[in-house]
């Protein structure tokens, strides 16, 4: 009987253990946005063609405006990320810990613009 129970608790360990998903980080500015203070951000998601084929992204951490032109992204080993979409974006965020709560648009001239709303769990 104990021979059962103790294969049971490594069994269910095992699978407790695989079951948990590593936490990513997002570089954003030089700063791992899962230090960050703040509680809410924003990505904020432009199309850069007229067919809204191609998108920028970019992170409204609370720091002073950045130009988007060059803007890049890094993972936890400081490799580039390139976000292909804005849902990519955001799937990327909810990887980091964060919980998705929103998400508006507006349009100028010929750019679409989208907002996603985004709360750091705790």
């Amino acid at each position: 009987m104990k021979k059962v129970i103790l294969i049971l608790t490594i069994v269910i360990s095992g699978l407790l253990a695989q079951a948990q998903d590593t936490i990513k980080t997002l570089i954003v500015n030089g700063k791992d946005i899962n230090k960050i203070e703040n509680e809410y951000i924003d990505i904020v998601c432009y199309n850069t063609s007229i067919y809204g084929k191609s998108w920028a992204v970019n992170f409204d951490i609370g720091d002073p405006y950045v130009n988007w032109k060059g803007h890049t992204y890094k993972d936890e080993n400081g490799n580039t990320i390139d976000f292909n979409s804005p849902m990519d974006a955001v799937n990327y965020l909810i990887k980091c810990g964060w919980k998705f709560i929103s998400r508006t648009s507006n349009g100028q001239g010929n750019a679409t613009y989208l907002y996603f709303m985004m709360y750091k769990k705790k």
